[in-house]
This record gives structure tokens, C-alpha cells and sequence, in this order.
């Protein structure tokens, strides 16, 4: 006989409250539409050398596949164990259990808003997108894409808040290589369902912009999963990153040049504190005795550089601009990276969708510093 801990009930008279409803059922009609699963029971799940069993209603409600493969009659007894239907999948464990993860009730309540779970890996994010995309369960590619899009964002303030190292916080610089390819996994189906899954074409620009920080043998070498599986980028995708690597370098001295560009008539400019013209001094006496021939200034790895990197300039000489000319100068760089950011699908020739152009919304750098 099963005999419930009540170890912790600080009341346990209140179980007497607790009853089954048996006079009232049929009076009772609206079915709550989150919560209504249908009794199917248990299916077993056998992927590699792992089995894994769990509730067949939710797999049914989130993948069409599933839905239409547990209505298929079972051919054998030896297709049942315990009572419950056996499905072999040719997918590794580890996909699975991501996969499972993300789709069945969490074991163990989390009620605390100060204790949040970990966030996903590129791992667990990669298997859920890939193994929704096969079984055709649109709320899983959706969910993935989405976070993935939070790292390889479509707008220009976001990206520049998150690059500041050579990928996104979380992900190493040659999982880029598989965001590429799980974007291209859409590329031949109608816009409707691409759509659905959050475009995820719109992931292409920034993640093939990651991958020029990679050197040519981890280009070439590609991405191993956890499972095993070797994920590269296409020859044209190849070609691409390579094209726009070799053209990064002039594009990014432009940049540079912008930042510090002196006005084009040479006189002092209205928003000016200074006497005479000493701030545009002070700006070319920096870029020409400490920039323009340092190639690590002229031309850093990052396109989307803060122009706090060059205040340091400013302080070796002893010399500063007011406060107005350096915010001048700043923007004049901000102007020209958000140019060179709407340029990125034309560099490497991938077609995002509508919108992916969200506007330049203020200054990213100003916003992180308050």
C-alpha cells in the first residue's frame, strides 16, 4: 500500500479538504486550453544505447511528426515494453535529450525568480532547432531561433552592446560556423513556415561576420558537435566569408578615418567650447602622431569598436577635445559603422528579410557607460 510522505504538510487536516469531484464533473464544461492532455500514456523513446520514457501527449501536441508516428498500428508485441509503445529514433542521445528537455515539464519547480536556470548552450539551442526542424515542430526551430537572434541580433545598438569580444558572450567564435548552417537548414522552404520559425535567414549577416574572425584551418576544419557530427560551411558560403574577410580591413581603416575627419571648410565648428580651432587640433595631432601609423589602431578586428578605445590617445599626449567635439567625433564614427552595418547582407551576398534594417536608435557606447 503507497503511504504519502506528509513529512513536510504543516497541516496535514487540509488533505481532508482535498477530494475526488465526482457529483459535479458533468456540470463543469470549459476545458482550460494549456492544460488539457489527452491520457495517451507513456511511449519509450530509444535513441544510441539510451531509453527514454515519457509522456506521448506532449510530443504529439508539439511535433506533427510524432502526432502521425503514434498513430501508426504497432507491428509486434516486441514493439512494447511495459505497457508502452517503443520508437527508435536515428538521432544521438545527446539531441534527445536536449530536445526532451525543452519540450516535457521541468522535474524540479523553480518558483524563485532570483535562482533562473542556466542559460541554453549552442549545443542544446543547435539540437532542438535541428531535431524540431525534422520532426516538424515549429514552437522548438521558433524558440531556438529567437535565442539565437538575442546573440546574433538584427539591430545595430544591440550588436554593438555584445561585440566587444570576437563572439558573442556564451558562444565560441567557431560555433558561428553552425548558427551559418542552421540558418541555410530553411533556405528552400515557403515563407510562411520560415516565418513561423522566426527568419532565421536574418541570422546570416552578423553570424558570417563572426566567422571572418576565424583563421583559414578553422574555417576549413568546420564545427564538431557533441554527437559527433562535423557541421562546415558550403563552398559559397565559404567564399563569401573569405571575399568579405580580405575587404574587412580597408573598410574598417575608413571607419577610422571618419572618426577623426576634420570639418570640411577647416573652421572651428559651432558646437565647439574651445579658443580658435584647438579641439580639431588636438583631433589630428592624435590620429597622426598615434593612430594613422599604428596599424593595430588604423585598423582593429573589430568593425563596431567603441571610440572610448582611443581616449587613451588623447591622455598619452596630455591634450583633450571638450566635451561637445569629442561627442561630435564619436558620432561621426557611429555614423559610419551603422553605414557599413546595413551594408553587411550586400557584402556577403545572403537576402535577409524585411525589416532586418531596425534603424539606428542612439548612441550604444553613451548607453553602456551610464
Amino acid at each position: 500500500m503507497f503511504i504519502p510522505d506528509l513529512t513536510y504538510v504543516q497541516e496535514a487536516e487540509f488533505l481532508n479538504e482535498v477530494e475526488y469531484d465526482t457529483e459535479y464533473i458533468a456540470d463543469v464544461e470549459v476545458q482550460d486550453e494549456e492544460f488539457w492532455m489527452q491520457d495517451s500514456g507513456l511511449v519509450i523513446i530509444i535513441a544510441d544505447d539510451t531509453k527514454f520514457r515519457v509522456l506521448r501527449s506532449v510530443l504529439e501536441r508539439h511535433s506533427i511528426i510524432f502526432g502521425h508516428l503514434f498513430t501508426l498500428p504497432q507491428p509486434t508485441e516486441d514493439s512494447f515494453e511495459d505497457g508502452c509503445p517503443v520508437v527508435r529514433l536515428h538521432e544521438s542521445a545527446v539531441n534527445v535529450r536536449h530536445m526532451l528537455k525543452a519540450l516535457m515539464p521541468n522535474l524540479e519547480a523553480n518558483m524563485y525568480v532570483h535562482r533562473p536556470p542556466l542559460p541554453p548552450t549552442y549545443e542544446m539551442v543547435s539540437a532542438c532547432i535541428r531535431l524540431g526542424y525534422k520532426y516538424e515542430s515549429a514552437k522548438l526551430c521558433q524558440q531556438g531561433v529567437a535565442f539565437l537572434k538575442s546573440k546574433f541580433p538584427t539591430n545595430f545598438d544591440n550588436w554593438c552592446d555584445i561585440s566587444d569580444n570576437v563572439a558573442p558572450p556564451g558562444f565560441h567564435p567557431t560555433e558561428a560556423i553552425g548558427v551559418v548552417k542552421l540558418a541555410r537548414l530553411f533556405d528552400e522552404d515557403p515563407a510562411s513556415l520560415r516565418e513561423d520559425c522566426g527568419q532565421p535567414s536574418s541570422l546570416l549577416p552578423t553570424a558570417l561576420l563572426v566567422c571572418t574572425r576565424l583563421d583559414e584551418e578553422e574555417l576549413r576544419s568546420g564545427l564538431k558537435h557533441d554527437d559527433g557530427t562535423l557541421v562546415t560551411l558550403s563552398e559559397y558560403d565559404l567564399e563569401r566569408v573569405q571575399r568579405v574577410k580580405n575587404l574587412l580591413p580597408g573598410e574598417i581603416a575608413c571607419l577610422v578615418v571618419s572618426a577623426f575627419r576634420p570639418p570640411v571648410d577647416g573652421k572651428k565648428p559651432a558646437h565647439c567650447w574651445s579658443a580658435d580651432n584647438h579641439c580639431e587640433c588636438v583631433a589630428q595631432e592624435a590620429f597622426w602622431a598615434h593612430v594613422g601609423y599604428d596599424r593595430d589602431r588604423l585598423v582593429p578586428w573589430n568593425p563596431f569598436f567603441s571610440w572610448d578605445e582611443f581616449h587613451d590617445t588623447f591622455a598619452k599626449m596630455g591634450k583633450y577635445m571638450c566635451t561637445n567635439c569629442d561627442e561630435h567625433h564619436e558620432n561621426q564614427l557611429l555614423d559610419a559603422q551603422y553605414k557599413l552595418w546595413k551594408r553587411l547582407p550586400e557584402l556577403f551576398d545572403v537576402d535577409v528579410p524585411e525589416g532586418w534594417l531596425n534603424g539606428r536608435h542612439g548612441n550604444p557606447w553613451k548607453t553602456r557607460r551610464n
